[in-house]
């Protein structure tokens, strides 16, 4: 099948979904698709705020609310060319074959979570756009230009969260071409400058936002999913044991509300699911199908690429804070279409023949 017969078929499913959702998002779960309780936040025209370019651009554009009809086209614009370009490259590279390939259009177009997030321009959009943008680096096996640099200074600036991935890789590079330095006795290049400068520059991005950063770590403090809530429930006759039995439910629960639950999961947890209705019945089930989906989806991802380039590790580096800090879907977002390709190539190896 053509590439323009893909894109006509993600076009048409994704327009049908994400429109059900503007449209019945108020009427069953009584609230708005334009809901985004963060916004204010980024009215106040400041560069060094979290996620300062964000705000910069919100002014810029003199926009109201996140239903303004300026950044309702502006997110259209770019979720939709981010998606196109990520077939493409799907297509390009024959990482599916073409059963394969119409099945990850499919659930990249439905799925429910992306298209929540498709008519919105939060900052989550600038963090998808950084993970694919990282992951067409490792996939083309080619050394970084001054171009995807600056996309990656700039990306930082809207999403402060994704230092957490360029830095590694810059720290990866650097470090291997000083080995490379070291021991083959090579000479300092224009690529090594190039990189250590980028590194720099979103150091000094990150640092704009003040104790942003920080204040994502210790923000854990404040809900209940931690050590101490799980040790008043373990009563072994030894404390080590409940301290150990206390830190992996942490784990395995930190994992499971970040592959599939949204926000209030966690912020409100376990409030969230009292009383026990129809509605939490719905919340857990779609909870438990998207972790599943998402986590076999983003190992299998990870198994096939680590073989070829171990640097893929950095997209598991940028996630290690969840485990024990805040942890709900909306931190997963930028790896779903991630995690979507290793589905898709798992379903195409079990599934399709």
């Amino acid at each position: 099948m053509s590439i323009g017969k893909l894109f006509l078929i993600y076009f048409i499913l994704k327009s049908f979904i994400t429109m059900f959702l503007i449209f019945f998002l108020p009427e069953i779960f009584g609230r708005s698709y334009f809901k985004y309780d963060d916004f204010a936040t980024y009215t106040n025209c400041e560069i060094n705020s979290p996620n300062g370019f964000y705000s910069l651009f919100i002014c810029a554009i003199n926009a109201n609310s996140i239903s303004d009809a300026r950044i309702v086209v502006t997110a259209l614009l770019i979720n939709t060319t981010r998606d196109f370009l990520l077939i493409n490259i799907i297509a390009k590279i024959k990482l599916l074959k073409s059963k394969g390939l119409m099945f990850f259009v499919c659930i990249l177009a439905l799925h429910p979570y992306l298209a929540l997030y498709h008519a919105r321009l939060t900052t989550s959009s600038f963090a998808v756009v950084g993970v694919l943008l990282m992951y067409y680096v490792l996939a083309s096996k080619k050394q970084t230009n001054i171009f995807i640099d600056l996309s990656f200074i700039i990306l930082t600036g809207f999403r402060n969260s994704l230092a957490g991935l360029f830095l590694p890789y810059y720290i990866w590079e650097i470090i291997r071409q000083l080995r490379n330095i070291i021991n083959k006795n090579a000479n300092f290049d224009s690529y090594f400058i190039k990189n250590t400068i980028s590194f720099m520059a979103i150091v000094y991005v990150v640092m704009l936002s003040g104790g942003y950063m920080t204040s994502f770590v210790t923000s854990a403090n404040v809900y209940s999913l931690d050590v101490p809530y799980f040790i008043q429930y373990l009563h072994t006759p030894y404390e080590l044991l409940n301290i150990l039995l206390a830190i992996l439910l942490v784990l395995v629960s930190h994992i499971f509300l970040l592959l599939g639950f949204r926000e209030a999961a966690y912020t409100e947890f376990p409030d969230f699911f009292i009383p026990l209705d129809g509605i939490a019945y719905f919340h857990i089930f779609a909870g438990v199908i998207l972790a599943i989906a998402h986590g076999a989806g983003f190992y299998y991802f990870l198994k096939s690429h680590l073989s070829q380039d171990r640097r893929y590790i950095i997209f598991i580096i940028i996630l290690l804070p969840t485990l024990f800090s805040v942890s709900h879907l909306r931190y997963f977002l930028p790896f779903i279409p991630l995690a979507l390709i290793g589905l898709s190539m798992l379903v195409e190896k079990k599934l399709i023949h």
